[in-house]
């Protein structure tokens, strides 16, 4: 980012952040406008970029989500932190106490609309979200019973083999997202909404603000958010997949070598 401060120089700040964790990266400098012109064009090569402009008040809530995670952790703040913050406190009038998609998209609006939540699962179909994943240990207790039932005698027809692994994802969906879990995928996909939003992709932004939203309670075993269950899908269909040394393709249904048929990601 680059903050114009109040004379020709600009404080060009370069930052890696993590809602959860804190700063993983922070460098601090001043520069000049022709300083920054030659970073931005060498960072992108002088075409198109996946580099996004943000309003300075989202910039201002980021730092400080940071920060507040990382002295939470009772780690130092890391050096020209509180410059940043001096600059930003120029620009910003109060403290903004939610991300901005929140200023562009109406959460009540959303979060009434369940036609967003059941169809946020085909947000795992676009490309930028080919590699969500969740921990694969956290997935490894429901592949172990998945595999079980195919190696059970008992014979179940197809649809009943389909509800009692779903009835099984649902259930490791509610156990595998902690509150500290749900916290995180909320932020990623409140920040994905963002991103979509600029893009003029309107209906992706809303998904993933429906998904976001859901993630502010507890995962139900009824829960229609299947962008939740389409991660535990995901998970399950890899760790099935380490456990029986298949190298078949985690994204088709598929059936194991007992017989029990596994729905694809």
């Amino acid at each position: 980012m680059t903050i114009p401060d109040s004379g020709p120089a600009y404080l060009l700040v370069m930052a890696v952040l993590n809602s959860a964790i804190g700063f993983r990266d922070l460098q601090v400098n001043q520069t000049t406008r022709k300083g920054v012109k030659a970073l931005v064009a060498e960072l992108t090569g002088g075409g198109p970029s996946g580099l996004r402009s943000i309003p300075v008040s989202h910039l201002a809530y980021l730092f400080l989500e940071a920060a507040r995670a990382q002295k939470e952790q009772g780690r130092p703040l890391p050096e020209g932190v509180d410059l940043v913050h001096r600059f930003l406190d120029s620009w910003v009038a109060a403290p903004p106490t939610r991300a901005h998609i929140y200023e562009v998209l109406d959460r009540e609006e959303i979060a009434a609309d369940s036609i967003l939540l059941r169809a946020s699962g085909s947000l795992l179909d676009l490309p930028e979200m080919t590699s969500w994943q969740l921990p694969q240990e956290l997935a490894l207790p429901l592949a172990e019973k998945v595999k079980g039932l195919g190696e059970s005698r008992l014979v179940l027809s197809r649809a009943s083999q389909f509800e009692r692994v779903d009835q099984l994802m649902r259930e490791a969906a509610a156990d595998i997202f902690t509150s500290a879990l749900r916290q995180d995928y909320r932020r990623l996909l409140e920040e994905a909404a963002l991103l979509f939003w600029q893009e003029h992709r309107v209906q992706e932004a809303k998904r993933a603000l429906a998904a976001a939203v859901d993630l502010e309670w507890e995962v139900g075993r009824l829960t229609e958010n299947t962008f939740v269950l389409g991660l535990v899908k995901r998970a399950m269909g890899d760790a099935i997949k380490d456990l029986e040394g298949e190298k078949g393709d985690a994204e088709q249904e598929r059936t194991t070598e007992s017989g029990l048929i596994i729905p694809g990601r």
